[in-house]
């Protein structure tokens, strides 16, 4: 992932170039609150790399939850938890529910969401 500094308006901006999930090249820009002046640009360098990084840590995590949506996560706990105090039986009640729950969260929320094809 690319990254340049540019001078808007008097303050630098991180401008990060990088690829969407559908392959297409994008442009970030991240407002930093230095003003453009002699002495600056290795402050501005050295806080571009930390917020390059972070965002970048952010869009994956963004990414892993696209993958394992919070919803599912916790009925896995709930049912995982319920396993110990209660008779087979309700467990197994338990799972049942959660085994439908969990497909139309993924045909309803979650395809609206973000944009996923019916298939």
């Amino acid at each position: 992932m690319k990254y340049s500094l540019q001078n808007k308006r008097g303050y630098y901006h991180a401008v990060i170039s990088y690829k969407d999930e559908n392959g297409k090249r994008r442009l970030k820009s991240i407002t930093m609150k230095i003003k453009v002046q002699k002495g600056n640009k290795r402050i501005a360098e050295k806080t571009a790399d930390d917020l390059v990084s972070a965002w970048m840590k952010q869009r994956e995590q963004d990414a892993e939850e696209k993958k394992d949506p919070p919803l599912s996560r916790a009925v896995e706990m709930f049912n995982e938890e319920k396993r110990k105090t209660v008779q087979p039986s309700t467990y197994v009640s338990y799972a049942k529910i959660g085994n439908e729950i969990i497909p139309w969260q993924y045909s309803v929320n979650i395809r609206k969401i973000y944009k996923i094809p019916k298939s």
